[in-house]
């Protein structure tokens, strides 16, 4: 069975006190859609670009004045490393969100989502055994 130590991604984070536009920046460049929130070097929090848009755009506040700490989602939703994808994937459907942060014993490890689970489980997908190389048959491009 795969584990989530075998999906994950890097973390990226922003300080408590720093503008929600740093954050938006910090996504774009890196092409995530989650940062974490850390106040002296521990986490505290998750900003999702779904918070930008519900908190931010959609309430026509300023991401340049309004700081991270104000939009913020805490606690943060986390997992160990060895547990299975099964149960990260139940647990993210459960909580509604796309994505989970990996934590062991205090230290974050990196960050699981619904994507870097299916970027894993293709390969997997593909081999002979399960099916070969060829597209399901209910696959469709547009």
């Amino acid at each position: 069975m795969m584990k989530v130590k075998d999906a994950l991604l890097e973390v990226k984070a922003v300080e408590y006190d720093d503008p929600v536009f740093k954050v938006a920046e910090l996504m774009q460049q890196y092409g995530v859609y989650a940062i974490v929130v850390k106040r002296s070097d521990k986490m505290v929090g998750i900003i999702t670009e779904r918070d930008i848009l519900r908190k931010i755009v959609m309430k026509g506040l300023d991401s340049k004045t309004t700081l991270a700490n104000q939009i913020m989602n805490s606690p943060v939703v986390t997992i160990g490393p060895d547990e299975e994808i099964s149960y990260a994937t139940r647990l993210m459907a459960e909580k509604n969100i796309r994505g989970l942060i990996c934590v062991e014993d205090g230290a974050i490890l990196g960050n699981i989502t619904a994507r870097s689970i299916s970027e894993n489980l293709g390969p997997m997908l593909s081999q002979p055994s399960l099916g070969g190389d060829r597209t399901p048959s209910f696959a469709h491009y547009f």
